[in-house]
């Protein structure tokens, strides 16, 4: 005689549970019984993929006092990133460093480091050091990273100023999702918007990276009584959007 053992636990069953299987002899008079086995079932929950908080774009290198002046010492920031799992631990990286004539290099370029610590209330947070020189002035793109040791992860890019900052980097005051579903032969649309701190520069969204059948550029206009620009996107590529001024 066989058997089949089924269960579709829930979400809210999260935990372990024992089942004891037995085997009767119903031919004993009363019914005995003959064997049984004992089986544990842990029910994980599913992983879900921590999540960064915005990284505000950094300026480094510039005396408080004097625009104009470099001075040549260590910045330091934090990325912090929260994880739905309790209990997993995150790991934060620099995978990738853009110079200001667009190459990728290694983060060390630039002196990028990562250190883990806590924070005042003790979530792990990655302390990222920089560390330019004089040869470095510029505006670099820093690509953050975290992991949770399962399989999940998020990343985020920030722009680092380097040197004098008589021209401060664009921002994206309505960056584009994450991550987009879509469906064959249905249009993808979203917006993104940019501002640049200096005002009266020109904003350019585009698109960079792997290209799409069907996409269609980015096309800036200018926002009524604002210096920020926005753009429809159709179709978007599976790759950054940069952004210039």
């Amino acid at each position: 005689m066989a058997g089949t053992f089924s269960w579709t636990p829930t979400a809210g069953q999260v935990g372990t549970y024992g089942i004891n299987f037995e085997v009767v002899a119903n031919y004993a008079s009363p019914p005995q019984l003959a064997d049984s086995e004992f089986v544990q079932i842990v029910v994980a929950a599913a992983n879900l993929p921590p999540v960064l908080e915005e990284i505000a774009n950094q300026r480094v290198g510039a005396d408080p006092l004097n625009i104009d002046a470099f001075v040549a010492q260590p910045s330091s920031f934090d990325a912090l990133a929260t994880d739905p799992n309790a209990g997993d631990v995150l790991t934060y990286s620099t995978p990738i460093l853009i110079g200001p004539n667009g190459t990728s290099v290694l983060p060390s370029e630039l002196g990028v480091s990562v250190d883990h610590a806590f924070d005042a209330i003790g979530r792990r947070i990655g302390r990222l050091m920089v560390a330019p020189d004089a040869g470095d002035f510029g505006v670099w793109q820093l690509r953050v990273r975290v992991d949770d040791g399962k399989g999940g992860s998020d990343e985020q890019n920030t722009f680092i100023s380097v040197g004098t900052f008589t021209n401060q980097s664009p921002v994206f005051t309505e960056p584009p999702p994450a991550e987009v579903f879509g469906l064959p032969g249905s249009e993808i649309s979203f917006p993104v918007t940019a501002a640049d701190p200096d005002g009266a520069h020109l904003v350019t969204l585009a698109t960079a990276g792997g290209s799409v059948r069907g996409l269609r550029s980015c096309h800036c206009r200018r926002q009524a009584r604002s210096p920020s620009f926005s753009s429809e996107v159709q179709r978007r590529s599976p790759s950054a959007v940069p952004l210039s001024d």
